[in-house]
């Protein structure tokens, strides 16, 4: 039997990239994504930024909630739609918060986790039943919460760019839903 590919390794597989290269260069000043005052037409960072993490325990964090997700999605959804769908919402979320944030900066792949968590919201008739006693569903539960703790910044940007995230992944999901002709 041949063992299909899940989308949490292809992003975990970037971020560790990302992050064993950028501890011996530079990349994080040349990658993060900046609000729309000083990004200067850099556009790529705009997705570059959901791919850089500001230390280990940031990328752990992330890394095991796509993991748990990708846990309770169990390949109900191709890897590769969930992929595109989760890049499309972060680097959407990335530029309406730097429309918001015109002068900040923002790395980690906190976006893509929480447009995916819209996402399932809005998906859940064709996923299993959320367990919120399994260890899936209390990682998750708890990622959310701790996730709106503002470790890098002294404002609510971090609540602003996970709420925008979500917003985006409950649209794509209805999108999604509507081009494969999924009934709500």
């Amino acid at each position: 039997m041949m063992m299909r590919w899940k989308m949490s390794y292809l992003w975990i597989g970037i971020w560790l990239i990302f992050l064993i290269v950028g501890m011996q260069t530079s990349w994080f000043d040349a990658l993060s994504n900046k609000g729309f005052q000083i990004i200067h037409h850099e556009y790529y960072r705009l997705i570059t930024g959901l791919f850089l993490h500001v230390n280990l325990l940031h990328f752990a964090v992330n890394a095991l909630a796509i993991s748990y997700l990708d846990i309770y999605i169990d390949q109900r959804i191709k890897a590769g739609t969930l992929f595109f769908i989760s890049l499309l919402g972060g680097t959407i979320a990335h530029i309406i918060f730097s429309l918001i944030y015109p002068e900040s900066t923002s790395v980690g792949g906190s976006p893509v986790i929480f447009s995916l968590l819209g996402f399932i919201l809005i998906m859940r008739s064709i996923l299993p039943k959320f367990h919120f006693r399994s260890l899936y569903g209390k990682w998750i539960i708890v990622y959310v919460i701790f996730a709106q703790i503002p470790f890098f910044s002294n404002n609510i940007s971090t609540f602003v760019i996970h709420f925008i995230s979500f917003i985006i992944g409950m649209l794509l999901a209805y999108l999604y839903r509507q081009f494969k002709g999924v009934k709500l």
